[in-house]
């Protein structure tokens, strides 16, 4: 409560999804706790999509993932991308926009990293999303392959090579 008024919102979910049918009640019970209200609103896929294109949410569960070795965050996190990218949640913040640019621009593998760990700390800081889980993996790998390096989100595979028997 602040002021006098009570926290209230509204969790859009997908109807169809079996994992937030069984996410969202738990939430509700826990925020009911420290005394916020979510109200859960479930809406066919359709729908769901439509409302959050149109930012016509109060929170949502989405769920990213991507298998591209060199992901850019440009149509995720930068303010240019609240309208026609997927910038969904309206996060805008200047000098996250300025590390995008500036790590576009950059050929060099390490430079760019290190611009794109300073806009995870600063992700982190602004939390414009509520990051829930991360599904583990058990990965193994045949002793031949060689040059197989652990990447932000899996493996970077531009200098894998098998080893001669």
């Amino acid at each position: 409560m602040k002021d006098g008024r009570p926290f209230r919102f509204t969790f859009l979910m997908n109807a169809d999804s079996v994992f937030l049918e069984k996410l969202t009640p738990y939430l509700q019970q826990e925020l009911r706790k420290i005394g916020v209200e979510m109200e859960i609103r479930k809406v066919d896929w359709a729908h769901f999509v439509k409302l959050v294109e149109e930012h016509q949410f109060d929170a949502t569960s989405l769920r990213w993932g991507n298998t591209d070795v060199v992901q850019d965050p440009y149509e995720i996190w930068h303010s240019s991308q609240t309208k026609d990218g997927s910038n969904f949640v309206s996060f805008k913040d200047p000098a996250a926009d300025a590390l995008i640019e500036q790590a576009r621009t950059l050929l060099d593998d390490a430079r760019r990293n290190e611009l794109y760990r300073k806009l995870g700390r600063l992700l982190h800081q602004e939390a414009p999303y509520t990051f829930l889980y991360s599904r583990p993996s058990l990965d193994a790998v045949n002793r031949k392959v060689r040059g197989i390096r652990p990447s932000v989100l899996w493996y970077d595979f531009r200098e894998v090579w098998l080893a001669p028997r």
